[in-house]
């Protein structure tokens, strides 16, 4: 049964998926009637690496809406005004020379380029940038934006938590529209926001589990840097790079692994044990495919990257790249998010298909929440 692109009637939907009546209850799992066309599912595996690019990019186009969000927010870091923390940073900057002048050999150096880069980046920082943390935006820069200065700490920490905690919102409602047209489900503006709140809520837990196991395996490796370097200065120089390599190593191990936690979260409502739990499994057993993807997607970012700064050379050409940028991307980001759903689908009916042959049961879970939790 062919579904081109959710136009099947719900009865069609269901029985394309091969699990069952209209409710899509089968064993203990509800499926739901995903975007993209059922005939690119010809593997048992589910859609292959470019039939999902493909299924994105045709996502991307079919609803050019949902790239507003990205270019809304790209045109508004081009012209807007930019909230600079420049007057902080230099005090930083001058505490770093100053203590550098009771520093000798490589110490001395290594405060004054310290102080060199933090006055640098303070020049050019914008505190509006967290605006789009994760969304697809170009880094251009008006040279006639208008500039507010902040001179105080506490207001600087506390409008730059604030603009992170409104960026990760917005990336989580991105998101959440983009995981609504995968699925072909509407639902009330009420529920998008309430989603989007804990979408934020579970990649905030995420992190904050990601950046506290970095934290606790990288401190005994910094504090033997630290007691080494009194008495081999070369071996602690070693140890240290020895350390950075193996934790960059460790950090992209576990992004591999969590690569669909996000779209767990997203397309499934489930928390972050779930999503976790859910993104180490389809990795685990697709991570030939995972691989792939990843590759692509990451060629295409980074080739397109170039092509994109070489033609925002004029007004034309930034506000051009600015729309390639936020369609390339968004497909991108849709061709993810269907991946997951084909392949973690494939998975639940192989499951189901056991559980029947087992003669198992198990109750069934809300359709909203999978995981039971």
């Amino acid at each position: 049964m062919n579904c081109p692109y959710g136009r099947c009637a719900p009865s069609q939907r269901w029985a394309s998926t091969g699990l069952g009546d209209e409710s899509g209850q089968a064993g203990f799992f509800r499926t739901r009637h995903v975007w993209y066309n059922k005939r690119v599912e010809k593997s048992s595996k589910g859609i292959g690496v470019i039939d999902a690019l493909s299924a994105g990019f045709e996502l991307a186009a079919r609803r050019p809406w949902v790239v507003l969000l990205p270019i809304v927010m790209n045109l508004l870091l081009w012209l807007g005004p930019r909230l600079s923390v420049a007057h902080l940073t230099e005090q930083v900057a001058a505490a770093l020379r100053s203590g550098a002048g009771s520093q000798t050999g490589q110490f001395a150096e290594a405060a004054l380029s310290a102080a060199s880069r933090i006055a640098e980046w303070g020049q050019q920082s914008n505190l509006f940038d967290l605006l789009a943390v994760g969304l697809p935006v170009l880094v251009v820069r008006a040279h006639t934006q208008h500039l507010w200065v902040l001179d105080n700490w506490a207001w600087a920490v506390g409008a730059a938590a604030g603009i992170l905690v409104l960026g990760g919102y917005l990336l989580a409602v991105y998101l959440g529209v983009l995981g609504r047209q995968v699925r072909g489900v509407q639902e009330s503006v009420a529920w998008a926001l309430a989603h989007a709140a804990r979408v934020l809520w579970r990649l905030a837990a995420l992190s904050v589990v990601v950046l506290g196991i970095t934290t606790v395996l990288a401190i005994p490796a910094m504090m033997t840097v630290g007691v080494l370097s009194f008495f081999y200065p070369q071996g602690a120089v070693f140890l240290a790079t020895l350390t950075g390599w193996l934790a960059i190593g460790f950090l992209l191990w576990v992004w591999f692994y969590l690569f669909f936690a996000v779209d767990a979260m997203v397309l499934d409502d489930v928390g972050v044990r779930q999503a976790v739990s859910r993104s180490v499994t389809l990795v685990r057993l697709n991570g030939g495919a995972t691989a792939g993807l990843i590759l692509l997607t990451l060629t295409l970012t980074w080739g397109l990257g170039v092509v994109w700064e070489a033609i925002a050379a004029s007004t034309a050409g930034t506000v051009a790249a600015i729309l390639a940028n936020a369609y390339v991307s968004t497909a991108l980001t849709a061709a993810s998010l269907i991946f997951y759903s084909s392949r973690w689908r494939v998975l639940e009916q192989r499951i189901v298909a056991l559980a029947a042959a087992s003669g198992e049961s198990s109750p069934t879970t809300d359709s909203t929440n999978p995981s039971g939790e």
